[in-house]
């Protein structure tokens, strides 16, 4: 379990922290903060690893409103119908994006495809190195949510992605592997064109 504690004015990341630094962080809070937690944790290729996370306002300033983030219904993406997300998985790492309207195929007609270049640390899990849509539906309170779907998937961390027109897509591959587990390295990409089949 990560070990937290209140009360700092600084942010960011120590990795592979040494007990003296933890020690040294904790020497250089001020307790009078409540809305900063700081808090060491064993993770991946960091093993000691501090972190700083910045609390919200509980309210906010006068005059300010805030946009709700849109809630991922999934099934794909670390989406879930019964408990939505308001991301994607944790390091899929999203690239490029592009908008497919009425000139696209049924599947991505209005939704948004997007590039996602996969996770770089080591997980149980493999996010990302894929190609997912993204298709928006307002609610009746106005707040929105979408639907995301696995269009392509494994890919060689796809970054970017490109209509050329009468609904074909450019897809560039930074490099070839699929995943970060089997450490295969870096070798060179692909341009991929995914094209409608009628």
């Amino acid at each position: 379990m990560p070990t937290a504690l209140h009360g700092t004015t600084k942010t960011g990341c120590f990795q592979s922290a040494t007990v003296q630094t933890w020690t040294n962080l904790k020497n250089w809070i001020s307790s009078d903060r409540e809305d900063i937690t700081v808090f060491l944790i064993n993770m991946g290729m960091f093993p000691r690893a501090v972190g700083v996370h910045i609390h919200p306002p509980k309210k906010a300033p006068a005059g300010l409103s805030f946009n709700m983030p849109i809630a991922n219904l999934g099934p794909a993406a670390g989406g879930n119908p019964d408990s939505a997300c308001y991301t994607f998985n944790p390091n899929s790492a999203p690239g490029g994006m592009i908008w497919c309207g009425s000139g696209f195929p049924p599947m991505l007609r209005n939704s948004f495809l997007i590039a996602r270049f996969g996770n770089m640390i080591d997980c149980l899990q493999v996010v990302g190195f894929d190609l997912i849509s993204a298709k928006m539906e307002q609610k009746p309170d106005g707040l929105w949510q979408t639907r995301v779907n696995k269009v392509i998937a494994p890919l060689g961390r796809p970054i970017d992605v490109h209509a050329t027109g009468s609904g074909h897509i450019l897809i560039l591959e930074y490099t070839r592997p699929t995943n970060h587990k089997d450490k295969i390295g870096w070798l060179p990409g692909r341009i991929l064109e995914l094209a409608p089949t009628n």
